[in-house]
């Protein structure tokens, strides 16, 4: 299980990502020939994989989820 330290440090760190790709997200889809694109399917799925990483909270988090998370934040 993830220490409380590391589990702090992970939630802000999966915060700023999220932020950031709504932020890219909300860029594609003001751009309408780019709103399908590849790009902003690929930003869609990575903020959909940290959503449902995180989506059971983060007292329970698991090892797995935490390198799942940590994967999907290097990426």
């Amino acid at each position: 299980m993830a220490t409380t330290a590391n589990k702090k440090e992970l939630k802000n760190r999966v915060e700023a990502k999220r932020k950031h790709l709504e932020a890219k997200l909300a860029e594609f889809k003001a751009d309408a020939a780019q709103k399908q694109s590849e790009s902003s399917k690929k930003t869609q799925e990575k903020l959909d994989e940290l959503n449902e990483a995180v989506q059971d909270g983060w007292d329970d988090l698991s090892d797995a989820a935490a390198e799942r998370i940590n994967k999907v934040l290097r990426d």
